[in-house]
């Protein structure tokens, strides 16, 4: 049996200026960060496989994801003991 996965599209994705954005990290954290899209580009990236499962019920299988991990940032950011959640 074939499952079929639904096919979405975007037709007028919004612009993405990597010039003026930023990652704002602040609360709870000893080092509040403000990364541009270039520092976040220079943190370390790791590659792994792994299955993609929507909400909607569907899966893709071994779908290859590269990125750097939240808890990289997370780390650099320093949380205080009170912090609980991001």
């Amino acid at each position: 049996m074939i499952n079929e996965m639904p096919i979405f599209s975007v037709k007028d994705a919004p612009h993405f200026d990597h010039k003026h954005w930023r990652l704002i990290v602040n609360g709870l954290v000893k080092k509040p960060l403000r990364l541009s899209y270039d520092e976040i580009l220079k943190l370390p990236k790791v590659h792994l496989t792994d299955d993609f499962t929507c909400v909607d019920g569907w899966k893709v299988k071994d779908v290859e994801w590269a990125g750097v991990r939240i808890k990289t940032i997370i780390d650099l950011a320093e949380p205080t003991p009170s912090a609980r959640y991001a």
